[in-house]
């Protein structure tokens, strides 16, 4: 009987730490993002070229590497950044916006540095129409871009995803935008990824969920609605897993005047249903999944707190 307590004492203490067990990385930022087994920090907007923008760390919280994008362009008094992924030891690619001043048009470009060094490899100047709102880099540190709008021309003729090879060569175009038609806050808060073998975008507006085969053409679309919990829903941040359960958090308030509180709501490729999803931590914020995991971070005075909650796909 002792020894069958003692036993029952130990699993619960593990389970217990496993729980409490976080990681920690220095700084504070304006986003933080979690893939590739890594965790990606940045200040969204900086006029300081002699502070890091960007910072990237390892898992474990092991600080790996730093970048200053307004470095690159001496006549640029601002950079503005959109969305940053990387593939460790690789490349690191960044989506970033220059101004020279108020009265001077912005400059959208997308970015690739060596990941050991930190070192630009390659700086391409994007048109309106390609302007990016979200990037990630796959395996094959190929970058694949959700656009942003359409510039001054037309949505029939304007696409969704582009990716870029490594050298900067544009490999695929799909979808266009006239397929999806904006609504209101439909692209904020859009989820972005990808997975051994596809992209996938989702769009908080409509709903429209997309995954695109990363070798072909082949598009797969359906609207997964939304949690419908409150009156009003705002989508914060969306993530996926490899198994295709999606995560959301959304800020639910009952009218325009309150603000509300946040909620985290999961929605498995099995089930297509929506069901509330509890984080390790609070308040928090979704930052992605790892490893059949969803990541959280919670903001300290000096540093952040990442946790880990596990997944039922």
């Amino acid at each position: 009987m002792r020894r069958r307590f003692c036993v029952v004492l130990c699993v619960l203490f593990m389970a217990c730490w496993c729980r409490a067990e976080n990681t920690q990385i220095s700084g504070r930022y304006d986003v933080v993002k979690a893939e590739n087994g890594l965790i990606i920090g940045w200040r969204r907007a900086s006029e300081d070229r002699a502070t890091q923008q960007i910072s990237i760390f390892d898992m474990q919280g092991k600080f790996l590497i730093g970048l200053t994008p307004l470095r690159l362009v001496p006549e640029a008094k601002r950079a503005t950044i959109y969305d940053v992924s990387a593939l460790p030891g690789r490349l690191i690619a960044v989506a970033v916006v220059y101004r020279k001043s108020e009265d001077t048009a912005p400059a959208a470009s997308l970015l690739y540095f060596d990941f050991q060094q930190g070192s630009p490899l390659l700086a391409l100047a994007l048109d309106p129409s390609r302007e990016v709102l979200r990037l990630t880099v796959d395996d094959d540190s190929d970058v694949w871009t959700l656009t942003e709008g359409v510039g001054e021309k037309k949505p029939s003729e304007q696409p969704m995803i582009v990716g870029y090879g490594p050298s900067g060569d544009v490999l695929k175009e799909v979808g266009k935008r006239s397929e999806f038609p904006l609504s209101e806050n439909q692209e904020d808060g859009a989820g972005f990824g990808h997975t051994r073998d596809s992209i996938w975008f989702w769009l908080p507006g409509s709903t429209d969920f997309v995954t695109i085969k990363s070798h072909d053409t082949s598009l797969n679309r359906f609207v997964t609605g939304r949690p419908n919990q409150s009156p009003l829903e705002t989508t914060v941040r969306a993530v996926r897993t490899e198994k295709g359960t999606l995560l959301a958090e959304i800020l639910s308030s009952e009218d325009e005047l309150h603000r509300g509180h946040f909620n985290f709501f999961s929605r498995s490729a099995t089930t297509n249903e929506w069901k509330p999803f509890s984080p390790p931590c609070s308040p928090c914020t979704l930052i992605g999944t790892d490893n059949g995991q969803a990541l959280f971070v919670e903001t300290q005075a000096d540093h952040l707190e990442v946790y880990a909650a596990p997944i039922s796909d």
